[in-house]
């Protein structure tokens, strides 16, 4: 399984990399600082699983995703934000989000949505 985390604070990216590859071995796990380098990195990989933050500098999590859809891409989703005003202004569904997760968050969150995918 292939696993894309993406966030602008590199502490966090850092953080949830040694996490997920600690806790998941066997998958390949890279990341992104923000939706351009994201969407770089999936026109060369097939990613299973894409954490994003909401919002992020030069293309923000939700640009991301509509990018994503543009592209038919087929990754599940997990939109990961601080701002709850946010997800009262998207719908979540007919973006193709699988989740939403809040910060701050727990690292069992974010392994329930790799467990869920993995099955």
């Amino acid at each position: 399984m292939k696993i894309l985390f993406v966030d602008d604070d590199p502490l966090i990216v850092e953080l949830f990399e040694m996490d997920l590859k600690y806790h998941y071995a066997d998958c390949v796990i890279s990341t992104a600082t923000n939706g351009i380098e994201a969407v770089d990195l999936c026109m060369k990989v097939n990613f299973d699983l894409i954490f994003t933050d909401g919002k992020m500098p030069k293309m923000d999590g939700i640009e991301l995703i509509n990018r994503l859809n543009e592209l038919q891409y087929g990754a599940d989703i997990v939109l990961v934000t601080g701002y709850h005003k946010l997800v009262d202004e998207i719908n979540s569904e007919k973006m193709g989000i699988t989740k939403i997760l809040y910060k701050p968050i727990k690292f069992e969150e974010l392994h329930a949505c790799v467990d869920a995918v993995k099955k």
